[in-house]
């Protein structure tokens, strides 16, 4: 696809939505065809054969990054935060597309800072309908995996006072409350498994509360929590610790982390950037985690990221994840829009085993099969306009926008 394409398919596009107030259904743009992929199967690339994150085997090197999917009950009440019908569709229909790993939106490991339409696992009650969620993901024949993303999003807590972009300042935890936050961390590793999830992803980026504990930009902290990048990283060792001792050594666990900062931290000292992430990722990797899943501040100075037509403007975290040097799996997220361009990834020497990703993959589900069996351009149809994200919880489920809420309420409570 063209720069020129995309920017004005884009540009159709909001016109169309502004002209219908987003109420009504939209019609996708239509998108340039890339001449590659048509008519030919893709069975013997790279991202099409199996792989493995710790004992977790996986039929292909294709991942579901986490995406908030504002599928829960609503709160108040004892309700808040259960599985919906809406929910485990939601999975099931990823499972059915060919994604060989499904890594679901991060989930609260505490009532305090649980989020509206959040998934629950902070508490004993909320194991069942998780049970209803891994059970439809397995049962579709075939044989994608699930992980549970778990993280706190930071809302009212944090390591210092600092105030964050789209948060108000915290209240700055005590040693004895960070410890707490640890021991949640494990709890609620302990309930996914328990419900049958594969495995357990850590949110350690975007800003939120484990990032804000790794940046040396919010994190300014004298106790064992702070200080030092070592010492920064002593969250995450505490919390592995806590969650190994609930569920042993075999359970898988990813960790999502920012590579880069962006002009948050720009200019302090230790910021999270190209130059210092390989470090922070060798001491997290020490901590006993079984992946590392490369993500960032994915928008700055361009929130919609209109050019990811060219190739130099895909994958953009490429150069981070390469200079890594861990004895893990590596999994490439953002900005993935085209099969063969990730194909040239992975074929690449060393450094990344998966790739990752989320808007294109909530406005075509199938888009693995699709890619598998060479139906269709070799790019993705989401063009990224960014308002499943920027609409999160409006009428229903996270969805895309192009093509209305196709059927995507929450419904009924499963369990």
């Amino acid at each position: 696809m063209s720069d020129s394409v995309e920017i004005e398919s884009r540009r159709q596009f909001m016109k169309k939505l502004a002209a219908a107030g987003t109420a009504g259904m939209v019609v996708a743009p239509a998108l340039a065809t890339s001449a590659l992929g048509q008519n030919q199967g893709r069975g013997h690339y790279k991202l099409y054969s199996k792989g493995s994150i710790g004992k977790m085997q996986l039929k292909n090197r294709l991942v579901r990054s986490a995406a908030f999917e504002a599928a829960a009950a609503p709160g108040p009440g004892a309700d808040a935060g259960k599985v919906t019908e809406g929910y485990v569709s939601f999975h099931r229909r990823l499972a059915e597309g060919g994604v060989g790993l499904i890594i679901t939106g991060y989930m609260a490991p505490m009532e305090l800072g649980h989020l509206r339409s959040q998934i629950g696992a902070f508490d004993d009650r909320f194991i069942p309908g998780l049970a209803k969620v891994a059970d439809a993901v397995h049962t579709v024949p075939s044989g994608c995996k699930i992980v549970a993303e778990i993280g706190h999003g930071g809302m009212g807590i944090g390591p210092s006072g600092i105030f964050w972009p789209t948060k108000n300042a915290p209240k700055i935890m005590t040693t004895e409350e960070v410890g707490q936050f640890c021991t949640a961390m494990g709890d609620a590793t302990r309930r996914v498994k328990q419900a049958g999830f594969d495995g357990m992803e850590i949110h350690g980026a975007h800003h939120y509360l484990v990032n804000a504990f790794l940046s040396p930009y919010s994190n300014r902290r004298t106790d064992k929590y702070g200080g030092s990048m070592f010492k920064r990283v002593e969250i995450v060792r505490e919390m592995m610790g806590k969650i190994r001792d609930r569920v042993g050594p075999d359970y898988p666990i990813l960790i999502k982390l920012n590579c880069d900062d962006g002009p948050v931290d720009d200019g302090v000292e230790g910021e999270i950037n190209l130059d210092t992430f390989p470090q922070l990722v060798k001491l997290i990797a020490d901590t006993g985690v079984d992946a590392i899943d490369v993500s960032g501040q994915q928008f700055p100075g361009d929130p919609l990221r209109m050019h990811l037509g060219k190739s130099e403007n895909q994958s953009f975290f490429e150069p981070y994840a390469r200079a890594l040097d861990v004895k893990v799996p590596v999994i490439l997220g953002c900005g993935n829009k085209n099969v063969d361009l990730l194909e040239k990834i992975l074929q690449k020497d060393r450094g990344i085993h998966f790739v990752s990703f989320a808007r294109p993959l909530i406005r075509e589900p199938d888009l693995p099969n699709r890619w598998l069996e060479g139906r269709g351009p070799a790019a993705v149809n989401c063009v990224s306009c960014n308002l499943c994200y920027n609409r999160i919880g409006q009428e229903g489920l996270t969805h895309c926008w192009q093509i209305g809420k196709p059927g995507l309420e929450r419904g009924a409570i499963v369990a």
